[in-house]
């Protein structure tokens, strides 16, 4: 299957994904992550459930492999953790400009 196919299929399932993963009562927000030198991109969710703040890892794509992963049903992950799962070494925020909300308990 062309690798466009791919891309266009796993982002209707990150969309329908989406519909289900926004927390009750409170929002999300979506981060790119590129890291240049391993050619991996990550989508990243971000939000407060509880005034607590949450992260997950949705869509992982790595270039050079032309790999690519929708991560259904996502538990909180701990950022840097998902990072060295990823092998992701230069951490670089396309949007939102702003820092990635840090737990503060």
């Amino acid at each position: 299957m062309d690798s466009v196919e791919n891309v266009i299929k796993a982002l209707i399932n990150f969309l329908e994904y989406y519909e289900q993963a926004k927390p009750e009562g409170g929002d999300m927000s979506f981060y790119k992550v590129i890291d240049p030198s391993s050619l991996h991109f990550l989508l990243i969710a971000s939000g407060f459930e509880n005034s607590i703040p949450f992260y997950r890892v949705i869509f992982h794509f790595h270039l050079l492999e032309n790999s690519l992963s929708i991560i259904r049903n996502t538990t909180d992950v701990d950022l840097e953790e998902a990072f060295q799962e990823y092998g992701i070494r230069e951490l670089k925020l396309s949007y939102p400009e702003q820092k990635l909300p840090t737990n503060t308990n």
